[in-house]
């Protein structure tokens, strides 16, 4: 109580709830005894409150059950009464018999589409799962083998690009666009490969459209993804346009390669490897640097004909004639005469 002052008498030391027996203690001079707190009972009789109230409407609900399982027994109860009455009423009439009478009734069974109830139904579904699962599981494997044959193929395909990481570094040769090109290689039977329908057609199309000088109705087939592009299928060439073909074609080829690829392509190049983009880019730059640099690229036809020049041609040419130092000398003899 030290400490704490009353808001009725503005005297410390006590409460406004003791101030009366504060001041009944002061007047004989007895030292004050402020009484026990007393104990904080609302939590308390809260949840009492709210335990008799649970409690009561868990009894209210068992007992409207209980009413309405009464309710229903009674209603069953007379339904069957009623129908037991009916048959006796149909017996005296002589509508049925009273064998038919007493016969218990049968309960109906529910069947669906295909006559089937529903036990047999859903043995029938289980059945149907365990055979979709068995069909999964081997899939799954078969999935497997098929991913194991891919990657198998794979290996072996990096190991034939071996020979084409050995041509990067040689220059690139010119494909001739045009000209008769060699038939069919035969097996080590001799026998040659015969070309299905498809085929023999498409080549038949092709001459024809050559011949005629004409674009083809049909468009000619390309190869599909870049994977298809390998160092012979880059050609050089000096015409208009070719010089972008090339670095298009040069892009392709190195955008396919993996990184591992591309890895060693720039060692052999002698480029340092920071970023996939940067070295597609160097790379391409040094190739074309290369491959156009005027000491490689040859020249054309007439200009490399008419550069050169026979030595018989030389030796024979018409000497260089006086006439105009002639002409000179006659111009400043007139000019001395004039002055």
């Amino acid at each position: 109580m030290l400490g704490k002052t009353c808001y009725k008498c503005g005297e410390a030391d006590h409460f406004a709830n003791v101030c009366e027996e504060y001041h009944e203690a002061k007047a004989p001079g007895v030292a004050f005894v402020p009484p026990p707190p007393r104990p904080r009972l609302g939590r308390k009789e809260q949840e009492t409150r709210e335990l008799e109230d649970r409690k009561a409407e868990e009894a209210r609900l068992e007992k409207e059950r209980k009413r309405l399982e009464r309710l229903e027994e009674r209603k069953r109860y007379e339904d069957e009464r009623n129908a037991r009455l009916l048959r006796l009423v149909r017996v005296e009439w002589g509508s049925i018999t009273k064998q038919e009478a007493e016969k218990p009734d049968k309960k109906k069974v529910r069947v669906n589409e295909r006559g089937e109830t529903v036990e047999e139904e859903k043995e029938r579904l289980r059945r149907e799962i365990a055979m979709q699962q068995s069909s999964e599981e081997e899939e799954d494997t078969e999935l497997i083998l098929l991913r194991r044959r891919a990657a198998r193929i794979n290996i072996n395909e990096k190991r034939r690009r071996d020979p084409e990481g050995k041509m990067a570094c040689a220059m690139p040769q010119i494909t001739p666009t045009k000209g008769p090109r060699p038939g069919l290689m035969a097996d080590a039977r001799g026998v040659r490969p015969a070309l299905s329908t498809d085929a023999n057609n498409r080549i038949d199309e092709i001459k024809k459209c050559e011949g005629e000088k004409s674009t083809s109705a049909s468009t000619i087939l390309l190869p599909v993804g870049k994977l298809s592009l390998s160092m012979k299928h880059v050609s050089v060439g000096c015409g208009p346009g070719d010089r972008e073909k090339f670095e298009v074609e040069r892009r392709d080829l190195f955008e396919a390669l993996t990184v591992d690829e591309l890895k060693e392509v720039c060692k052999n190049e002698k480029i340092g490897y920071v970023k996939r983009d940067v070295a597609i880019k160097r790379l391409i730059t040094r190739k074309l640097l290369k491959v156009y640099d005027p000491i490689n690229v040859p020249l054309p036809e007439p200009l490399r004909e008419a550069s050169i020049v026979p030595r018989s041609a030389r030796s024979a040419g018409p000497k260089p004639s006086t006439e105009s130092d002639d002409e000179e000398s006659e111009y400043e003899d007139v000019d001395e005469d004039l002055g």
